[in-house]
């Protein structure tokens, strides 16, 4: 994977409005974009940006604005 440019995101609930733990969880955890971000680091690929888009409860849809910020999102990767 050398010179290859990635992005690397993820799908989550955002933390605003959930409870003590949940918040707890997501502080300890983090969401996925990191992790995944690492991985391809380790493949030897370079992580551009990492980016997580909010969903509303546990399957979706996504979140009203994450669309347009996701084109956002793919769009600054290309340049």
């Amino acid at each position: 994977m050398q010179d290859i440019r990635a992005g690397a995101f993820d799908t989550g609930i955002p933390k605003q409005g959930q409870g003590t733990f949940l918040k707890l969880v997501i502080n300890v955890l983090g969401y996925a974009a990191k992790h995944i971000a690492g991985a391809l680091k380790k493949k030897g690929a370079r992580v551009v940006r990492t980016e997580t888009f909010y969903v509303l409860g546990k399957e979706g849809p996504v979140q009203e604005g994450e669309i347009e910020r996701a084109t956002n999102w793919v769009k600054s990767l290309l340049d």
